[in-house]
C-alpha cells in the first residue's frame, strides 16, 4: 500500500504497518514498562506517520491503552508495577509527540464517529470508497490538513481540484456525486438506529408511568375513608 511520499491513489492498509523491530525500545525504562503492562504493540510506537490509516490505527490503540490502564489500576493490578498511576499524556506520548497528538489526532479522528465513511476508507475494507468518491479529488496522498478540510466540508469533499482536462473534471465531479449519495445512506441509517433506541426508552418509560391495579384500589379506598371521616364529622355538629 501507499507510505507517505509515493506516487499513487491507493488508500494506506491501516492493518499491517510497517514493524518496527520487536526488540527495539522506547528509549524511557518507565515507557517500555507501559508498553508491556498494557499490552501496546511495539509497531505503533513510531512517531513517524506512514499514512492516514496508521495515524488511525496508532489513536485507536492509545484510547484503548488509556482505558486498559484506568481499568487495571482500580482493579489494583498495576500498583504493584509502577509508584504512581500513568497519566493519559504518559500513554499519549507513547504514540506521539504531546503538542502534535493535540494538533492533529485529537483534532480530527474524534469526529469520525459521525463519518462512517471515512473510517472505512482509513481502515482500507472491502467496502471503502475509492480516493475519488470520497474526497472528492484525487491525490498522490492524502495528509491531516486534507483530512481537516474534510471534516470542515461536512465531509464533502476537499475543495481544490487538481485536473488538467474536461472529463478529469466530470469524473471527479461523477465520484462526488456517488460519495454523498453514500453518505447521506449512511447518515440515515444512522438516523434510525438512534430512532428506533429512542422508542424503546419511551415504551419503558410509558410501562413505569402506569399505576399498578393494587395501587388504584388502594387509592379509591383512601377516597371512600375519607368521605366517611366527613360525613361523621358533619352528623356531630
Amino acid at each position: 500500500m501507499t507510505p507517505l511520499g509515493s506516487t499513487g491513489t491507493t488508500p494506506p492498509d491501516s492493518r499491517n504497518p510497517t514493524p518496527l523491530p520487536a526488540s527495539k525500545s522506547s528509549g524511557s525504562p518507565f515507557k517500555d514498562k507501559i508498553i508491556e503492562a498494557l499490552g501496546i504493540p511495539m509497531e505503533l510506537t513510531d512517531h513517524k506517520d506512514i499514512n492516514l490509516g496508521y495515524a488511525w490505527q496508532k489513536y485507536n490503540a492509545c484510547t484503548k491503552a488509556i482505558a486498559t490502564c484506568e481499568s487495571l489500576w482500580k482493579a489494583g493490578k498495576l500498583k504493584t508495577v509502577f509508584d504512581r498511576k500513568p497519566t493519559q499524556a504518559d500513554i499519549i506520548s507513547i504514540f506521539k509527540g504531546k503538542s502534535q497528538w493535540h494538533l492533529t489526532y485529537n483534532k480530527a479522528f474524534p469526529k469520525l464517529s459521525s463519518h462512517p465513511t471515512m473510517v472505512s476508507w482509513l481502515e482500507d475494507r472491502a467496502d471503502k470508497l475509492s480516493d475519488v468518491e470520497l474526497w472528492g479529488i484525487s491525490k498522490p496522498i492524502y495528509v491531516f490538513s486534507d483530512l481537516l478540510e474534510w471534516l470542515g466540508n461536512g465531509g464533502e469533499g476537499l475543495t481544490q481540484v487538481e485536473t488538467e482536462t474536461e472529463s478529469d473534471v466530470e469524473e471527479v465531479q461523477k465520484g462526488r456525486e456517488k460519495g454523498k449519495a453514500r453518505g447521506k445512506k449512511e447518515k440515515e441509517k444512522q438516523k434510525d438506529k438512534e430512532k428506533g433506541k429512542s422508542k424503546g426508552k419511551d415504551k419503558r418509560k410509558g410501562k413505569a408511568k402506569e399505576i399498578p391495579s393494587t395501587e388504584k384500589g388502594k387509592g379509591k379506598a383512601k377516597e371512600v375513608t375519607g368521605g366517611n371521616k366527613k360525613k361523621k364529622a358533619k352528623n356531630n355538629m
